[in-house]
């Protein structure tokens, strides 16, 4: 509760902190311009005027590129809740990724299925119950031909297959959440307050990466590593 005056005051601040400087500028250029005067008094009158004239557009350059950084800075683009899925949905389109808006549903405040040109698919979505990042996904699972040889496997070699599989996804830093039998969802979280482009591409690209290493591991675990008992 008392954060909200806080609050208000820095947010006032950021709003006119750009004028105020520019204010404080003015008045110090223009005492910078009365001593520059009184130092040249002396001086003969020509000489008057092109130093004059040379520190009048000296300030007048700076207060301009103050000005306009100023106004850039308080113009640019920010990304909040209430805007952060139009920002999503030009990103993925500049992209140039097959894109897909699924529908609306509880526990989504929006979601969109992009697929890699090697068909893998990640979810991109703003989960209702962490509704303050925008949740990156992909979820790999067993192939029908792989789950026939994972249950053909027996137990000792089942769990040293997982095993062995946990050990790589941990090697690599790659955040998952598993269910059984082998249904792997590799995940990354981003705070929607300081999301860009560069950084949603960056960690989609690493949910994929992160995918693709799951699913070589896999393919390398049961098709050469595990040996189904023999009847």
């Amino acid at each position: 509760m008392f954060n909200m005056p806080w609050n208000w005051l820095i947010k006032q601040w950021q709003d006119i902190s750009g004028n105020v400087k520019f204010a404080i500028l003015l008045l110090l250029g223009t005492g910078i311009m009365s001593a520059a005067t009184a130092l040249i008094h002396g001086l003969a009158g020509w000489q008057q005027v092109i130093l004059v004239a040379l520190f009048a557009l000296t300030l007048g350059w700076a207060l301009f590129a103050t000005f306009r950084g100023g106004r850039t800075k308080s113009s640019a683009s920010v990304v909040t809740t209430e805007n952060v899925e139009s920002y999503v949905r030009q990103w993925l389109d500049n992209f140039g990724i097959t894109t897909k808006r699924l529908p609306r549903s509880e526990q989504y405040h929006f979601s969109y299925l992009v697929t890699y040109p090697d068909t893998l698919p990640i979810l991109v979505s703003r989960v209702v119950t962490r509704d303050q990042y925008l949740t990156v996904q992909g979820t790999v699972e067993l192939s029908k031909e792989h789950k026939e040889l994972f249950d053909k496997s027996s137990e000792p070699e089942k769990k040293r297959f997982i095993l062995e599989l946990r050990v790589e996804v941990s090697r690599a830093k790659i955040h998952t959440n598993w269910e059984a039998p082998l249904k792997i969802t590799v995940a990354k979280m981003l705070p929607i307050a300081t999301l860009t482009e560069g950084e949603l591409i960056e960690q989609m690209d690493g949910v994929h990466e992160g995918m693709q290493l799951v699913i070589d591991t896999i393919n390398l675990g049961l098709e050469h590593g595990v040996k189904p008992p023999s009847n």
